[in-house]
């Protein structure tokens, strides 16, 4: 009888399903790292945008104050005279970001804008500041920007000398199928 030595097929199989189980396992967790990856910088992205919403609204106010209190001149000025006449006086905030269908949970009765800085017309240009009321609301498919998908909500309860901002965002993630949602809060005295 002779014997031969050597690896049969059903063993070569079984290490062929292991080896592709591992492959797969590892691939899976590669993929959900770089998910996780691209969330953190989409969400530091968003937050980005959101502290410059509300840096432009406390320059605007610093401008006005500057200004000696002028809302008429062009910039940060008009925009903070803008943003007090505009100011939604409701006691009530809603906390909701995004509505059930993905797009930003708000209307024009909340009167949501954005603060938009752009050249004017003079040579060399001239960056301004421009206060921009939202008429639409479209939800973003990627990353957020001013007013395709984040937005501001100024709340003015009745017989303060305060204005709340809410900047809010809502986007459908990269790597996810859950809406992302962001908010942050400011509380700024009318001078």
């Amino acid at each position: 009888m002779r014997r031969e030595s050597g690896d049969t097929l059903v063993e070569v199989l079984i290490a062929t399903a292991i080896l592709g189980a591992a492959v797969v396992a590892g691939l899976g967790i590669m993929n959900f790292g770089f998910g996780v990856i691209l969330n953190s910088i989409e969400r530091t992205q968003v937050q980005a945008s959101v502290n410059s919403q509300l840096s432009f609204i406390q320059y605007a106010r610093d401008a006005y104050v500057r200004a000696e209190r002028q809302g008429t001149q062009p910039g940060g000025p008009k925009v903070w005279s803008d943003i007090v006449t505009a100011a939604n006086t409701t006691t009530t905030y809603s906390t909701n970001v995004c509505n059930a269908s993905g797009g930003p949970d708000t209307n024009a009765g909340k009167k949501p804008f954005y603060i938009e800085i752009r050249d004017d017309a003079s040579t060399p240009p001239q960056k301004i500041t421009e206060y921009v009321p939202m008429t639409t609301f479209p939800a973003a498919s990627a990353v957020p920007t001013a007013g395709n998908g984040l937005w501001v909500e100024a709340v003015r309860p009745a017989g303060t000398n305060y204005i709340d901002f809410y900047v809010k965002a809502c986007w459908q993630p990269v790597a996810g199928s859950t809406n992302q949602e962001s908010r942050s809060a400011m509380r700024l005295y009318v001078p």
